[in-house]
């Protein structure tokens, strides 16, 4: 009886020693909001750069005919360098984190493979910016990493216990599984200047988000019955300030496409279109 619990003691002397050095994971505010931090400046950074965009449109023409799918190569190249980069310092960091605590490389794994996803997007960026991929296949590849970001935060989320946190992590999957959508209508349909401007406006809903699941980590006790509250409130802002942009900032020029037809205007038939056009001139 004595052995057994001296053993039980030691075990848990084992369990609070690995607690106290536990590295900053997904589980803390500091792995959210490093995450979270990634994706709402480049969220933040491909919105203003539309705006910017519209402003300074040709007379006549629409943003999605003009940079849709993105024409700017270093642009491209510079995103892809920066993704690849970025992404495997995490990785970095969440198996060095793993290592001093004395739980091994692939402590993390689940957290290491989001960021294994937007690896895999930059290096895809990286190829369609030297013109070894087609046009667009960088936000192809996106749909895939959110995708995959969907199963693996619903498996993630499926492990809480706390109801409040569970929610929290199931409905950041959600998320993830609607932006896939989003995007993949927009390559879809390359003249729906709607869907282009939501799926980096999603960016900023997945950032914020991420930054609330990392509070409730450490510092706020969500209610269960109040989470739902918490990200409506997020997406009303989202929606208000982008909203607000367009209509004041934008120089008249993000409402001038309104076609919502995707087997009507894709990128084949809008080609043929304009040579239809040029030969009846």
């Amino acid at each position: 009886s004595k052995r057994k619990t001296t053993r039980e003691q030691k075990t848990k002397s084992k369990m609070d020693m690995q607690q106290s050095n536990k590295p900053h994971g997904s589980g803390s505010f500091i792995g959210h909001v490093i995450p979270a931090t990634f994706f709402f400046v480049f969220g933040t950074f491909l919105l203003g750069l539309c705006l910017k965009r519209c402003r300074s449109l040709p007379p006549g023409s629409t943003y999605c005919e003009m940079h849709v799918p993105e024409k700017n190569t270093t642009l491209l190249w510079w995103v892809g360098v920066l993704l690849v980069v970025l992404t495997l310092c995490g990785i970095v960091v969440e198996a060095i984190g793993g290592i001093q605590a004395g739980l091994g490389v692939a402590h993390q794994l689940g957290h290491e493979s989001f960021y294994f996803c937007y690896t895999f997007v930059g290096l895809v960026i990286f190829f369609e910016s030297v013109g070894r991929l087609a046009p667009d296949s960088g936000r192809r590849a996106l749909c895939l990493a959110f995708f995959l970001q969907y199963l693996g935060w619903t498996g993630h989320g499926l492990m809480k216990t706390d109801m409040a946190d569970q929610r929290i992590h199931l409905l950041q999957a959600q998320i993830s599984l609607f932006t896939t959508i989003v995007v993949g209508y927009s390559i879809y349909n390359p003249r729906s200047m709607e869907a282009y401007v939501l799926s980096y406006a999603l960016f900023i809903l997945v950032a914020t988000w991420l930054f609330t699941a990392g509070c409730n980590a450490e510092f706020v006790n969500i209610s269960h019955h109040l989470v739902e509250s918490y990200l409506t409130l997020q997406v009303l802002a989202i929606a208000l300030i982008v909203t607000v942009c367009a209509a004041f900032f934008s120089g008249n020029n993000l409402g001038q496409n309104n076609a919502f037809s995707a087997g009507k205007y894709s990128m084949v038939d809008t080609e043929v279109e304009h040579m239809r056009e040029k030969d009846l001139m």
